[in-house]
């Protein structure tokens, strides 16, 4: 998850902040923003594949203060799918020196709902929440590749 943290920070132009798993934050104040998370990540079997392979999801909540200009979600949406849809990236061990890299990583569509409705009855708050979900597919190469 670091490896995708530091794609986002590099593709993501949203404009807004962004909120990592596990981050606490005061958005009050915000127009807008992003929250990651990553709620399913599942270890495919080593004697299907050969190789070690993760799958995984990434499910990105935008909000968008309602007051603020209605083209925001949409912009914000449009800039998530952009880093999401069908990208690749580089995985690395952040745990060693340099930091080398150790498999890659691809995303496939996204998907993406509107839960504004949900958002007002459960909060009562004057926010555009939208869902931009995609699945995920981390493999390992091989050691000393």
């Amino acid at each position: 998850m670091q490896s995708f943290s530091a794609f986002w920070d590099d593709q993501f132009a949203g404009d807004c902040p962004t909120i990592y798993p596990g981050m606490q934050a005061d958005a009050s104040d915000w127009d807008c923003w992003v929250e990651l998370q990553t709620p399913v990540i599942r270890e495919v079997q080593r004697s299907q594949v050969g190789l070690q392979m993760v799958r995984f999801f990434v499910d990105v909540h935008c909000f968008v203060r309602r007051d603020t200009d209605l083209k925001k979600v949409h912009t914000v949406v449009d800039a998530v799918r952009e880093v999401l849809s069908r990208s690749v990236w580089t995985v690395r061990d952040g745990t060693l020196s340099g930091q080398p890299v150790i498999g890659a990583a691809r995303m496939g569509e996204t998907e993406v709902r509107d839960l504004s409705r949900i958002e007002q009855r459960v909060l009562g708050g004057d926010l555009t929440h939208m869902l931009v979900s995609s699945r995920g597919l981390a493999q390992v190469t091989e050691e000393g590749e």
